[in-house]
């Protein structure tokens, strides 16, 4: 019996092995792009519908988080960066289907049971640290700082 579970070993070695030493890349990293506008071009109105949005390309391939990590999303998503002298802009469109949109009103910070968009920026590139802001279909607004590398310790 030893012999076996010992062939077995090698044989996982030996495949670890092999597909270490594979030519295969790894897949490219996902990257937002954000295009540069001119100053006045976009309103903020909650309505990404200024002729300029549709020509910035939109970030279409998503994948959940909750509830069930990394499959696709349920609901098409689309979101668009845009930038000028002035602001960071976020154009989102975003699909419900069958049922009514959650939008109960929060105080400032507060998501509990309502649609909301969160955009987490990573100004030092560290993988630790974010700035996150965030909006509900309410119109409450969200701001965190993210001082370390766990999404819940937020000031």
């Amino acid at each position: 019996m030893n012999r076996g579970s010992g062939a077995a070993g090698v044989w996982l070695v030996s495949a670890s092995m092999a597909l270490s030493q594979s030519k295969v890349p790894p897949p490219p990293a996902k990257q937002a792009l954000a295009v540069r506008v001119p100053n006045g071009s976009l309103h903020l109105d909650g309505r990404p519908d200024e002729a300029m949005w549709a020509s910035i390309p939109p970030i279409t391939d998503f994948v959940q988080k909750e509830p069930v990590f990394g499959v696709p999303p349920s609901e098409a998503m689309e979101i668009r960066f845009a930038f000028d002298d002035e602001a960071l802009w976020v154009g989102a469109k975003m699909e419900v289907k069958g049922r009514p949109i959650q939008a109960p009103l929060t105080r400032r910070d507060g998501t509990f049971k309502s649609e909301h968009l969160w955009i987490s920026l990573d100004t030092f590139h560290d993988k630790r640290t974010a700035y996150s802001y965030g909006v509900s279909a309410s119109g409450a607004r969200m701001d965190f700082l993210h001082r370390s590398d766990s999404e819940w310790n937020r000031d």
